[in-house]
């Protein structure tokens, strides 16, 4: 299990699938049934990823029937992002690698930088900070010219521009790291996206963390904060009241700050089924109780973050 620390790397978003599920009962055509489980299993991808592994098994018997390589890179991206969000690294790199031929023999360099982009995320996550650093840029590199009003294309540079961020702010190759954030800040906010100009003022926060400038860290957080407030996003609430505790804890060894904090991001953490953010702050709770000599809290902290690890190694352990 991954720790979670104040930076905020972007991997996907998730919206609503019923309709697409009643549609998908209602067609035949191979055509039409593609369409639907491609974009059911790129919407199931973060929120149920096993749920998305069936309808890339059946996009991929789709594809192949239709002889569509087109499809089928479409189908080996949305396998592998299924396999990345179910921690299996070594299924999701096979079938990136198999979306980035198929991208390349097709000259698909919006597929091919995604994929790119991802195996990126996979290194990152095992730490190969260079490792990660070099995908990125390869995906950078083959990331297509934007068209005037393409939202999407922007969002999706905004978050690789960020991902390189983190990557050289976690190397302390600051200046970097700064450039491409203000990069994909300027993108995020053309394109209008609060959740994404949220996630990079968290990372910007984190870089002046790192620079040791703790009030223009904690501004870039409040301004994430407020963000997410004003938009209702409580898996962005839950990571923002999550890395402000923490910061108090860490950086400011201010309990009492921390505390409330904490138990925010417990609340909607709870809310939402965001365990490892609920693991991580009760964590630190526990610790900040006792510092303060709050053992009956403590307790409490630690009987909650000992529930929730269990919990998060039985889903590992089935994963």
């Amino acid at each position: 299990m991954l720790n979670l620390g104040l930076h905020e790397i972007v991997r996907g978003q998730s919206s609503i699938t019923d309709s697409l599920q009643h549609a998908l009962q209602n067609v035949s055509d191979d055509k039409d049934r593609v369409a639907i489980t491609l974009r059911l299993a790129e919407q199931l991808a973060t929120r149920n990823p096993f749920l998305a592994l069936e309808y890339t098994s059946e996009s991929l018997k789709l594809a192949a029937r239709l002889k569509s390589d087109s499809l089928l890179v479409q189908a080996n991206l949305h396998q592998a992002n299924a396999y990345l969000h179910l921690g299996n690294y070594a299924r999701a790199l096979q079938f990136y690698q198999a979306a980035i031929q198929g991208a390349q023999k097709l000259s698909d360099s919006l597929r091919l930088s995604a994929s790119q982009g991802n195996v990126g995320i996979i290194h990152y996550y095992q730490h190969n900070y260079e490792g990660a650093l070099n995908q990125y840029l390869k995906a950078l590199n083959e990331f297509p010219s934007i068209k005037a009003g393409d939202k999407k294309a922007k969002i999706r540079k905004a978050n690789l521009l960020s991902n390189i961020g983190v990557v050289y702010d976690e190397t302390k190759r600051y200046e970097e790291a700064g450039r491409y954030y203000d990069e994909a800040l300027l993108l995020a906010r053309d394109a209008n996206d609060p959740e994404v100009i949220a996630n990079i003022l968290n990372n910007q926060g984190t870089l002046f963390k790192d620079l040791g400038n703790n009030d223009l860290a904690f501004k870039r957080y409040r301004e994430a904060l407020e963000l997410r407030k004003n938009q209702n996003n409580k898996f962005g609430l839950a990571r923002s009241y999550h890395n402000i505790g923490q910061f108090y804890f860490k950086e400011l060894k201010n309990f009492d700050s921390s505390e409330y904090y904490l138990k925010k991001a417990i609340v909607y953490g709870e809310e939402i089924g965001l365990w490892e953010t609920v693991e991580s702050s009760s964590e630190l709770l526990t610790i900040a109780y006792k510092e303060r000599g709050a053992y009956k809290e403590a307790l409490a902290a630690l009987e909650l973050n000992r529930r929730v690890k269990d919990s998060l190694f039985n889903e590992e352990s089935t994963r």
